[in-house]
């Protein structure tokens, strides 16, 4: 399974016993095998053999070119980016070097960079031009005076602060605490915070929209609804009226973001949907667009069919079968299901207009498949003041997607992709909306893309819709536009090897590593973060592991601890993916970059002066040898480093077992896992291998004598076990 180039992956459709070979096959010297297809995908095929063409029985179609906005309902300040403009100055959030980079928008050129440390996350500014920074690792927010450049004051405002969104009258800024699941409400005139709200979610991205006058509470005062998206989890919605003496919280409720693409019929199975770390306001409707991505981690149905078409095919019924939604076979393709495991996807939150959702799908001009499938990991969103288009940076692909928004459902017409530099994860327009600005966060460098030839397209407005005239279509589809001007901002801190290591993790199109380029690491693994996902490979559900901080001396590697050695557990994981292998010194520069290039969230169950009374009697009762934690997880891995069978593999998995032993004619061996880390254990639940435990105190109970045991402890007792555990 070793690689150290790309070549063409040779796919073999097997029906019963029988294989048919497309494409051209891997050679002898490169080593990889056939890659097993069913038969209901090879429709599915483009003529290179890359499972992600569109089906038949999919329509394929122009895109309807955008219109101008009629009017903008969008305020300064509604949301923040990583990047924003301030006049003709661009200020960049660089997190990697704990600096804002202050960039003159028109000649290109970097006039001075602020060190302000803590990892500065997002930007917003206000309509008289101050601009506001989330520090994340520093929980505090800087003032900046981008006129006078230099920062003017600094707050302490919460554990890990990130999206950001001010009041249009500019006096209140509304904080999203990823690290405590809240959502602050800052004084800007004093720095103060005051009140915060709890939400059911870690949050990421903050929208203010403005409400009609008479809200739902009842009030005639002007009224704010703030969205509030979760990387995990549905978006939130909170109701607030600014007053004289503070912001008024009223009602909270929760929106749904879509699961499925147009593409997809209604029949088809909903997806997962996550990853929704950017929003922003669609000026003409004041609808919140949230960019996120659907994900099909599969289920025990797709387990068991993997198992048995592995067993048609060879007899073995083994572990190396390919389950649906995550593997070298992919989802089987019908016009319910995705193409790719994961697809990036724009919902309307809180829609005026309802989504569409049909047989209905763009084409690649350039080779006739799915023309979503250039873009993977979205990291923002920003849409043009006057024209109806939206812009999607996704950070794996090196490109930015163009949306229409002007039919509803911005998915029904991707216009365009502009290729751009390495990871683009922050978005900005000039003063006069012909220039895009790229943040580019791995070639530290900001990117201009000429808009012309976009803006070219826009017409005055469409047909009345009733009207039996459709919309004009763009001929030949959607456009390709390459980046012009760029400048670097600053130097990479990272070593060469981390820098290569870092790439293999992000960068998407490289089938070293995947399956017809359809996912990269940080496809699932946001800022070496979990998905909260448990996916169906063929040995069972395994939810995706956490990796930042948490890998450093734990081995052995999975679930199963079947791997000694780091670098072989990333070779296995890469043929479970279907990619051709990595060479031995990518696989170093990966390990590397896994290791020494993740930042580990900083811990806000830590106080600088050390443990509290509770976690204390907690870290007692942790290691009791009654309670028994500490015979397992021990030493700075707090880990064993051994497997044990504790009883928590579901029905399915057991199944899954005994039919595999059934087709080997052995006895079916016990499920057993190896003991994880308890590292960064604060935020990585849900908890066990399917993630079928929601909290630590789900977990403590369900494992009760075969982990330990916590029968005999009170409640008191399990909350202060819990507290001490919230702080490895």
């Amino acid at each position: 399974m070793k690689a150290p180039h790309r070549t063409q992956l040779g796919f073999v459709a097997r029906v019963g016993r029988a294989a048919v070979t497309l494409g051209t096959a891997c050679g002898a010297a490169v080593g990889c095998g056939p890659i097993d297809v069913p038969p209901d995908v090879l429709a599915c095929m483009a003529p290179d053999g890359i499972i992600d063409g569109l089906h038949p029985a999919v329509q394929q179609t122009m895109p309807f070119v955008p219109r101008k906005v009629a009017f903008d309902r969008s305020t300064p300040g509604a949301s923040s980016h990583g990047m924003a403009r301030v006049g003709d100055r661009l200020l960049i959030a660089d997190a990697d070097n704990g600096a804002v980079a202050i960039v003159d928008a028109k000649q290109l050129q970097v006039l001075q960079t602020l060190t302000l440390g803590g990892r500065p996350e997002q930007i917003v500014v206000d309509a008289a031009g101050v601009a506001y920074v989330s520090l994340r690792h520093a929980g505090t927010i800087a003032r900046i005076d981008a006129a006078e450049l230099k920062a003017t004051a600094t707050w302490k405002v919460g554990a890990e602060p990130i999206g950001l969104a001010l009041t249009p009258d500019g006096k209140t800024l509304a904080v999203a605490l990823a690290g405590e699941s809240k959502v602050a409400f800052v004084d800007t005139k004093s720095g103060a915070v005051t009140q915060a709200v709890a939400l059911p979610g870690e949050p990421r991205s903050l929208t203010l929209r403005q409400l009609p006058a008479a809200s739902a509470s009842g009030s005639q005062a002007p009224t704010l609804s703030l969205v509030i998206a979760f990387a995990h989890g549905s978006p939130v919605t909170l109701e607030l009226t600014p007053t004289e003496g503070a912001m008024l919280v009223g009602q909270q409720g929760m929106v749904a973001l879509r699961q499925r693409n147009p593409a997809m019929d209604e029949f088809g199975p909903d997806l997962r949907s996550w990853r929704a770390i950017a929003t922003v306001v669609e000026p003409e409707s004041g609808d919140v667009l949230a960019a996120h991505v659907l994900a099909s981690p599969g289920n025990e149905i797709t387990l068991q069919q993997s198992l048995f078409d592995k067993s048609m095919v060879d007899g073995s019924g083994g572990s190396s079968a390919s389950s649906d939604g995550y593997g070298s076979s992919g989802p089987v393709c019908s016009p319910g299901t995705p193409i790719r495991p994961i697809e990036v996807s724009v919902s309307r939150l809180q829609a005026t207009s309802t989504l569409e959702s049909r047989e209905f799908a763009i084409a690649d001009p350039q080779n006739g498949r799915n023309f979503l499938a250039r873009f993977d990991q979205p990291h923002d969103i920003l849409h043009h003041p006057a024209a109806t288009m939206a812009f999607v940076a996704a950070y794996g692909t090196d490109n930015v997607l163009v949306l229409n928004t002007g039919m509803g459902d911005p998915m029904l017409a991707p216009i365009a992709e502009l290729k751009v530099g390495q990871a683009p994860r922050a978005l900005a327009l000039s003063a006069d909306g012909t220039k895009l600005y790229v943040h580019n966060a791995h070639g530290f460098s900001v990117s201009e893309v000429d808009l012309t030839a976009l803006l070219d397209l826009v017409v005055a407005s469409y047909p009345a819709a009733k009207s039996d005239s459709p919309p004009p279509q763009m001929i030949g589809g959607p456009l390709t536009l390459t980046a012009g001007r760029e400048v670097a901002f600053a130097n990479d801190p990272l070593s060469g090897e981390a820098r290569l290591g870092r790439r293999i993790f992000t960068f998407t199109p490289n089938d070293s590593v995947a399956a017809a380029d359809r996912f990269a690491c940080a496809s699932c693994h946001l800022e070496g973060d979990e998905d909260k996902l448990t996916w169906f490979v063929a040995d069972g559900p395994r939810q995706t592991p956490t990796l930042a901080g948490r890998l450093l001396g734990t081995g052995p590697f999975n679930w199963a601890g079947s791997e000694a050695a780091l670098q072989s557990n990333m070779d296995e994981t890469i043929e479970r993916m279907g990619g051709h292998g990595l060479a031995k010194a990518e696989l170093a520069a990966l390990e590397t970059f896994l290791l020494t290039g993740l930042p580990e969230r900083p811990n806000p169950h830590r106080a600088p002066s050390g443990l509290t009374e509770q976690q204390v009697r907690g870290r007692e009762l942790f290691q009791d040898p009654t309670v028994a934690c500490a015979s397992c997880h021990s030493g700075d891995a707090l880990t064993d480093g051994r497997n044990w069978d504790i009883g928590t593999a579901s029905p399915a998995e057991l199944m899954a077992r005994e039919f595999v032993a059934a087709q080997s004619g052995k006895k079916p061996t016990p499920v057993t896992f190896n003991t994880p880390s308890l590292r960064g254990l604060w935020h990585t639940g849900p908890y066990l291998h399917d993630g079928s435990a929601a909290t630590l105190q789900d977990l403590l109970l369900r494992t009760d004598g075969a982990m330990g045991k916590t029968s005999h402890l009170t409640q008191g007792q399990l909350a202060d076990l819990i507290a001490y555990l919230k702080t490895l």
